[in-house]
């Protein structure tokens, strides 16, 4: 899994862990009442609540991308409140996110010392970490996130950090680690991402009739978790790993109705029902309109052709050779 991906998978956990959130979404973090309590009558310096402006201006420069501007009202505002810690929490994440991870762990280090191994520490340490190169260590720190999650019932949290582990475990080549996270993730949320993250671990390891198998059952029992592009885009590249080239067209024609939820898979998935139609009507006669639908698609199958080979690690090796041969 490349840095990047892992990041935005990182990101997901600290906007899910409340106050681990690198930029605000919004004023909820503040309370301009002293110290939180809603019958107090003393209210915040302006000093306070000027920082309290600044983070938010920081709120609209990070959506948009950028980080410097971010990290100048960030800056600017730990200036101002020099004590507060959730600004020096989302300047460590911001800078860490524009690269100057020595001053990002620095001031991270520091917010561990006074407030212990906090999750939400430990998981913006994990994904600076990653992002240098060290997926050893960044697995360890994400390991000491997932146990104090799990430890306090957060499942739903412990599943993403498990699933995170996952990913760099795979990308390090450790297999059965990395399908030990993956199936504590399904485990702990059975939820519809979290099937198709697992069936795609396993089409990624060559293993096409474990991840047939877990879908079939799974969605025997819960049919509810067939309503994602992810599941029966898995379904389908592990069913091209079978031979079930019937099979695989079917359920990526499913996927398609699924697409609008993801539409930077959608793009995949059209390209697969692209390769699968294109090699049945090879052999059978395809109506005229599903030509001219093959004919529009044609660009983004050599856009998909145009990625690196680690992008299509998930696809099945005969569909990789069809998109070459496309």
């Amino acid at each position: 899994m490349n840095a990047f991906a892992f990041r935005s998978s990182i990101g997901a956990a600290l906007l899910l862990f409340g106050v681990g959130c690198a930029i605000p979404r919004n004023h909820s973090s503040f309370d301009v009442r002293a110290g939180g309590d809603p019958d107090a009558a003393v209210f915040l310096s302006s000093n306070e609540l000027l920082a309290a402006g600044l983070v938010s201006e920081s709120i609209s420069y990070g959506t948009k991308g950028r980080l410097f501007d971010a990290e100048l009202r960030l800056r600017k505002a730990l200036a101002v409140d020099p004590q507060n810690q959730r600004i020096s929490f989302n300047l460590a994440v911001v800078i860490g996110q524009a690269g100057q991870y020595e001053e990002a762990i620095a001031i991270l280090d520091s917010l561990r010392r006074t407030q212990g191994d906090k999750p939400y520490l430990l998981l913006a340490l994990a994904d600076i970490r990653n992002a240098q190169g060290d997926r050893r260590q960044a697995r360890g720190l994400l390991k000491e996130a997932f146990g104090i999650y799990a430890n306090v019932g957060n499942d739903a949290q412990a599943a993403l950090v498990a699933r995170s582990i996952s990913n760099l475990a795979f990308a390090e080549g450790l297999e059965q680690e990395a399908l030990c996270y993956s199936f504590e993730a399904l485990t702990l949320t059975p939820n519809t991402a979290q099937l198709g993250a697992h069936a795609s671990l396993l089409n990624a390891m060559n293993a096409f009739a474990a991840a047939d198998g877990t879908l079939s059952a799974r969605l025997s029992k819960t049919p509810a978790l067939g309503a994602s592009v992810a599941v029966h885009y898995a379904w389908s590249l592990a069913k091209v790993g079978l031979g079930d080239y019937a099979g695989a067209l079917k359920e990526i024609e499913k996927a398609q109705d699924f697409a609008a939820e993801n539409p930077e898979l959608a793009g995949e998935v059209n390209v697969v029902w692209w390769l699968l139609k294109s090699r049945e009507g090879a052999t059978t006669a395809v109506d005229e309109s599903t030509a001219q639908k093959l004919e529009l698609m044609y660009p983004d199958v050599t856009r998909i052709r145009e990625k690196p080979p680690y992008s299509l690690l998930k696809w099945p090796v005969a569909l990789r050779q069809m998109l070459e041969a496309a």
